[in-house]
């Protein structure tokens, strides 16, 4: 008998670790593409082995199972993990897209050069966020600016991305993934 002892990750820490959003995982376990299991509480684990070989055969291809890419890719960046991880969600069920989400521009600037997402959903109440360098690393094709009432004057933001449509909070859902899943 061994004593090796498993580590499990919550679907959350299996997000954090990918750079995807926890829906995303819950549909890779629900598909059976990432085992895992369920404790009494009815809360799904991953172990930390069963993680690192899924990752391995996404990297190499293998991880599909025969589904296919999305058809969009979205990257969030904003300080609401709440708010993104509701449009995730929405976006990831209704527009089977692959969402990323940053909190900071350091991971908003590794999402954009790593994963080169097709939309940029950019809350403008994040601090020291380069719009100008996020675009420059993924070139998407579509940029929605979201922005509240206290939010800084945009005129400067706009000049350096000129097709970047501005929505104001709070927004619709729906509205939003139009703007987003342009082909």
């Amino acid at each position: 008998m061994s004593n090796t002892v498993r580590t499990f990750l919550t679907t959350t820490g299996v997000a954090e670790r990918l750079g995807v959003s926890p829906p995303t995982v819950v549909k890779w376990i629900e598909s059976g593409a990432l085992p895992a299991h369920v404790t009494p509480g009815g809360h799904r684990r991953v172990s930390i082995a069963d993680l690192e070989n899924f990752a391995e055969r996404r990297k190499t291809g293998q991880g599909n199972s025969g589904a296919e890419e999305p058809p969009c890719s979205v990257l969030i960046v904003g300080r609401e993990p709440d708010f993104a991880d509701m449009v995730a969600e929405f976006l990831e069920l209704n527009g089977h897209c692959k969402v990323l989400y940053a909190d900071s521009a350091l991971i908003a600037g590794y999402h954009a050069g790593a994963a080169k997402p097709r939309a940029l959903l950019v809350d403008t109440d994040t601090p020291d966020v380069d719009l100008r360098l996020l675009v420059g690393l993924c070139d998407p094709t579509a940029v929605v600016l979201l922005t509240s009432p206290l939010s800084a004057d945009l005129g400067p933001l706009l000049a350096t991305v000129p097709d970047a449509v501005v929505v104001p909070k709070p927004v619709k859902l729906d509205h939003l993934m139009g703007l987003l899943i342009k082909t």
